[in-house]
């Protein structure tokens, strides 16, 4: 009889093996916000950081996305992550080198060849992705700069910033690995929601304090749940990333974040419906 089937059994097992039952305990009145890394993330066919990734990471019931964002030689803020274009693209050389005009239409890579997926200004994203400014955005600040250069164009990024956030009234988390560009915007901006994004739990415990910050963007392999729980003591958000697997999606989920930037976000949002 079907009911006896051993494949029906073996579906019933593995059905029940996906529930969970989690305690969430966190600063966000006890609820993971789940946003999509760079829209869909590492694992999706379509490019980190490109309108379409983004919109079908809101159409998957996500609170919104993060985005790695960079600025151009003439001030425009653009999504994409790696340090040159041509690890990704169709084109060559660092971002903050080049005008806008010099590298608008360069379409993402896809495998051996091409894709129809064009690089994207931030404020391109904000005007064509259909209600994107009522979502949550978080802006990794990627600030690949010289060192010499670094004092003008932290000015310059975090003006950048600024006037976007006020322009739209974005629901905006700002993240960075540098201390001095987040003391600039807690500057500009005392009520700003500034992440730090450390190498250990330790340092980023003792900098957030320090600089009075809002959280800490943290790989979820770099932090465990009782640090967790320490940084939520103090006040402290915390946002894990690196979670691209469904064995993480529970691990980090257990840990009590506040915030999970995920790459199997179909996955992580059934396990937190």
């Amino acid at each position: 009889m079907i009911k006896n089937s051993p494949l029906l059994l073996l579906f019933l097992l593995l059905v029940s093996c996906e529930k969970h039952s989690f305690d969430i305990i966190n600063l966000n009145n006890d609820e993971i916000q789940v946003l999509g890394h760079g829209g869909m993330g590492i694992h999706s066919l379509l490019p980190m950081n490109c309108v379409a990734s983004v919109e079908n990471c809101l159409g998957a019931g996500t609170a919104g996305t993060e985005l790695d964002v960079q600025m151009t030689k003439d001030g425009v803020l653009v999504a994409f992550h790696d340090e040159d274009l041509a690890e990704n693209t169709n084109a060559v050389g660092r971002i903050h080198d080049l005008n806008w005009s010099e590298i608008e239409g360069t379409v993402y890579s896809d495998l051996l060849l091409f894709s129809a997926h064009e690089l994207v200004r931030i404020e391109d994203l904000l005007t064509e992705v259909d209600d994107l400014r009522d979502y949550v955005l978080s802006f990794d600040c990627k600030l690949y700069t010289d060192a010499e250069n670094s004092n003008d164009y932290y000015e310059d990024f975090s003006n950048a910033i600024s006037d976007l956030q006020e322009q739209y009234q974005l629901n905006l988390y700002i993240e960075s690995q540098s201390p001095e560009f987040l003391a600039l915007m807690k500057q500009k901006n005392p009520l700003a929601k500034l992440f730090y994004y450390p190498e250990t739990f330790e340092e980023a415990l003792e900098l957030v304090l320090d600089l009075d910050l809002f959280g800490i963007s943290i790989s979820t392999e770099d932090i465990n749940a009782a640090q967790v729980d320490l940084a939520h003591e103090n006040g402290i958000w915390v946002a894990l990333w690196n979670v691209h697997t469904r064995e993480r999606n529970i691990e980090a989920i257990e840990k009590n974040p506040d915030i999970i930037q995920g790459d199997k976000l179909n996955h992580l949002l059934s396990l937190l419906d």
